[in-house]
């Protein structure tokens, strides 16, 4: 959008942005990204697949967000239809990237084929390491507890209140 390090897009439902950011923190691993998603109107050009193209208030709220965001030294913040949920989302979702940010790029690694697997001998093979490595880092990085937040917020933002696309939101 304003330059090569930054992400821009437009959603119709709030609950993907969850696991886009939890994609996105994963993939750029060990760099960290801050993502803004607000809610609100867009005004030119909704209709184009050319996010660049668009503007609005949305887009003005975002950009304001980024910056609150790097002042607080936080990575994610909703700003929806549900205040409190978006504050409880927010909360949950720093508190998730913190506990990221501090495992190795082998630790995200080892979780990845975890979450993929869901055994750890299966781990240990695909990685030739022996299963307690594998072991050592779930305990580490307390790994089961992070995914099975994961997946509990997940299944929190399923139950956002749908956006109604044709009055503009995003």
């Amino acid at each position: 959008m304003k330059g090569v390090d930054e992400i821009g897009g437009v959603l119709n439902a709030v609950p993907p942005v969850v696991e886009i950011q939890r994609r996105l923190a994963l993939a750029l691993h060990p760099q960290q990204i801050r993502l803004a998603a607000v809610v609100g109107e867009i005004d030119v050009n909704a209709a184009s697949a050319d996010v660049a193209a668009m503007d609005g208030p949305a887009f003005a709220r975002a950009d304001a967000l980024l910056a609150e965001l790097e002042d607080a030294d936080l990575t994610f913040e909703l700003r929806g239809t549900v205040p409190v949920v978006d504050d409880l989302l927010s909360g949950q979702i720093n508190l998730l990237d913190m506990f990221r940010a501090e495992w190795t790029e082998r630790q995200v690694e080892v979780l990845s084929k975890y979450e993929e697997l869901d055994s750890q001998k299966a781990v240990a093979d695909s990685l030739a390491v022996s299963p307690q490595a594998v072991s050592n880092v779930l305990a580490n990085t307390k790994g089961p507890k992070v995914l099975a937040l994961e997946r509990r917020l997940a299944g929190t933002v399923s139950g956002y209140p749908s956006l109604d696309a044709d009055e503009g939101e995003a």
